[in-house]
């Protein structure tokens, strides 16, 4: 199946330090360290996060650990057959 993948290309300690931006196909998303949290917003291309109105923004968190991060893969795979596969 084909299907988003964050392996091998997101950690932890990366997340401590930087944000992780990435899309697949019609969605585009951004993966961040907040407070104590992973934060996953996700949105339709073609813009940037910042271009892109707060209306059209969905955000997850998750716990920072190794689990969260699993849970992150998970979660932009279901809110794209969800939300953007309809929109190809």
């Amino acid at each position: 199946m084909d299907e988003i993948s964050l392996k091998g290309m997101l950690s932890l300690p990366f997340l401590k330090k930087e944000r992780f931006t990435g899309s697949w196909k019609t969605m585009r998303y951004m993966i961040c360290k907040e407070e104590d949290k992973i934060k996953v917003v996700v949105y339709p291309g073609p813009y940037c996060l910042e271009k892109t109105p707060d209306e059209k923004k969905e955000a997850a968190y998750f716990d920072f650990n190794a689990e969260g991060l699993a849970e992150v893969t998970v979660w932009l795979n279901q809110t794209y057959l969800s939300r953007f596969e309809q929109h190809i």
